[in-house]
């Protein structure tokens, strides 16, 4: 699965370039999960992000005791994991890393992804997630507006993502959250778009390093990183409830590439 690919590059690029890390603090936000980690040789820290699936986490025992025990070697299997606390966890030490080798261009910076996609009218638009910021902005400039989403308390114009295989084949553009990466039903959403559209992976939980999604069939993705100075800010807003609103106050939106929409 795309997950289980994008992890082994990540990981297969941090010991290709002799990185080790320790995980130094974690928390699993009511709206965000955050992982700091810590480079081994240098002491630089490095924070990732990821969605916190609360539609998703069940009565299952904790699995993770201490944040700590997850190194490079046994990172992919909590990625992987069908607990969805610590692979949310996971995902966000793995988002970390890529923080850390992750490069962007000056023009990548302060952009989301309608600064890069040329929508018109005529498109047909669907957003697999009610992404709420960037519904807004395009709900009233194209004709055709599809919006799916797996939390119910979230939904509510939008169709539940069961609904994907019957109404997602005739949109030429598809925005999609960064929790689908998490839940891994970023795979079938690829599957039903397959009939050339422009297809964009978006948010915090999608910052990781974008080549194993370009090759998995993604366009663009949406990213967000965070200096080492906003660190502690960031990490406090999350342990505070913190939403997109407040913590992206503290970082920066990027985009990459591999093709401009039309």
């Amino acid at each position: 699965m795309i997950l289980d690919r994008l992890c082994k590059y990540v990981v297969d690029e941090a010991q290709n370039n002799s990185f080790e890390f320790r995980v130094i603090e974690a928390a699993v936000g009511l709206k965000y999960t955050y992982a700091i980690i810590e480079d081994i040789e240098n002491r630089s820290r490095y924070i990732g992000l990821s969605y916190t699936p609360t539609e998703d986490i069940t009565h299952q025992p904790i699995e993770l005791k201490r944040v700590d025990s997850i190194t490079m070697s046994n990172l992919c299997n909590f990625v992987t994991s069908s607990n969805f606390i610590s692979r949310a966890i996971a995902l966000a030490i793995l988002n970390a890393i890529s923080s850390r080798f992750l490069k962007l261009s000056e023009n990548a910076l302060e952009k989301d992804i309608l600064d890069v996609i040329d929508i018109r009218f005529k498109n047909r638009v669907a957003f697999i997630g009610y992404i709420e910021p960037l519904i807004r902005r395009i709900k009233s400039k194209v004709k055709d507006l599809i919006i799916f989403e797996r939390n119910w308390l979230r939904r509510r114009e939008a169709f539940p993502d069961t609904l994907i295989p019957r109404l997602l084949e005739n949109a030429e553009v598809i925005i999609i959250s960064g929790a689908a990466l998490l839940n891994d039903s970023l795979d079938w959403v690829l599957h039903y778009a397959q009939r050339n559209f422009f297809k964009a992976l978006v948010g915090a939980t999608a910052s990781v390093l974008p080549q194993p999604l370009f090759a998995a069939g993604i366009d663009c993705i949406g990213g967000f990183k965070v200096p080492e100075e906003g660190i502690s800010k960031v990490s406090e807003l999350i342990r505070l409830g913190g939403g997109t609103r407040e913590i992206y106050m503290h970082g920066l939106k990027y985009v990459v590439c591999r093709k401009i929409m039309l």
